[in-house]
């Protein structure tokens, strides 16, 4: 009668198991259906607005081959503002998008540790019942039953619940399992929400620059196609002269240090981001590029701060740490195997010409800021202008950067 009764107490204990789960399930799933529909019309609306935004990125690309006029420029700069608005947008609704899929995967984390926890109690019930029963003498037991038949039924019955605690436990450790993917799962949202938000304060940087852009072009022209005909004028002949003197110098300097010994390092050449961000909002010859048709951009500009520590990219020499002002200053570094790397928009130098610096030193201040020291003429907003140059020809940064 033991055993029975054992049978009785382990089939009581489940469907009170069963019971709260089902009452849970339902209270979740409810949940989740929501949460799935709001998913679903957010997924909704970032699709329209990538459709409107590519549209935006064709009238770029028209604008951009067209007569370079003041009209023209400020209109293009319309179209970028608008283009990052709702770039902003559709990045918010993404990051409200991704919550929702956390909250979801929380509440299946959730359902599966009350799943087993409840499971967990009602193994354990049945565990020490069996093992009860295992540890008593099988004579007493047929003394105490009624007769051998009750017995033998009894022993069924324990047969019946150690194949159903076995077919439990292998239950319970596919709930665990899934419950370690879940857990993968929300790390994995939560590591795309930080990446989100990452991208929304710096597409609201670019919504600044693209303003302060729109701002400082009617500023210096005053709304007159002639003046900015001269300033475009002006600026490429800035840029040529830049240009020219960066590649003279960068030859000469690394005449005299291999003269001298010292660019003799034969390792692989290695480099570090030279600022904290890597959010690159200018790459290499970008077509995208604000004053491309002043001057292909040799660089990539980096996301900084206006004051933000620039490190040295790698060991090498201080060639040149020009500072020209509000105009455009930069520190150029002479490497080994032909490299050498320039740092534009430079508020502040810690270095000096002919200096020995180390990968990682602070060289100097980022800048950037229209107005401000080191600007120049080519700015929007702060940022790192960067560039890395093989025998004294600009090369893609973003190759060597890790």
């Amino acid at each position: 009668m033991r055993s029975a009764a054992i049978f009785a107490v382990s089939v009581m204990i489940g469907l009170s198991s069963l019971m709260f789960g089902f009452n849970v399930v339902l209270a979740e799933d409810a949940e989740v259906n929501a949460l799935n529909t709001q998913i679903q019309d957010r997924k909704s609306e970032v699709a329209e607005l990538e459709a409107r935004i590519s549209k935006l990125k064709k009238q770029i690309s028209q604008k951009q081959s067209e007569t370079k006029t003041l009209k023209n420029e400020l209109g293009l700069i319309q179209i970028r503002v608008e283009r990052v608005e709702l770039e902003i947008e559709s990045t918010k609704i993404e990051i409200g998008t991704t919550e929702q899929e956390l909250a979801i995967v929380g509440v299946a984390i959730e359902d599966k540790e009350i799943s087993i926890g409840e499971n967990q109690k009602w193994l354990g019930s049945l565990l020490r019942e069996i093992r009860r029963t295992n540890q008593q003498n099988v004579v007493s037991v047929i003394l105490s039953d009624d007769s051998l038949s009750e017995f033998i039924s009894g022993k069924q019955q324990l047969a019946e619940m150690e194949a159903n605690l076995d077919s439990s436990l292998r239950t319970l450790k596919s709930s665990r399992l899934a419950l370690e993917e879940r857990k993968l799962d929300e790390l994995d949202k939560q590591d795309k929400l930080i990446v989100l938000k990452t991208t929304l304060d710096a597409k609201h940087e670019d919504l600044k620059g693209e303003e302060g852009r729109k701002s400082l072009l009617i500023a210096q022209t005053q709304s007159s196609e002639k003046k900015y005909s001269s300033l475009v004028a002006n600026l490429k002949q800035q840029a040529k002269s830049i240009e020219s003197e960066v590649f003279d110098l960068e030859r000469t300097v690394r005449a005299r240090l291999s003269k001298e010994g010292k660019l003799n390092n034969t390792g692989p050449f290695s480099l570090i981001w030279p600022v904290p961000s890597q959010y690159v909002t200018s790459k290499f010859h970008d077509t995208g590029y604000p004053f491309r048709h002043i001057f292909e951009h040799p660089g990539t500009d980096i996301r900084a701060r206006q004051s933000t520590p620039l490190k040295a990219a790698a060991s090498g020499y201080v060639a040149r740490a020009r500072d020209n002002g509000k105009g455009y200053s930069y520190l150029m570094l002479i490497h080994p195997q032909g490299f050498s790397t320039v740092y534009g928009h430079v508020s502040r130098f810690y270095v000096t010409k002919g200096e020995y610096v180390q990968q990682g030193d602070v060289i100097g201040l980022s800048g950037g800021t229209p107005g401000t020291n080191g600007a120049g003429p080519f700015v929007t907003g702060p940022h790192l202008h960067f560039e890395v140059r093989k025998d004294g020809v600009p090369v893609n940064a973003e190759l060597f950067l890790p």
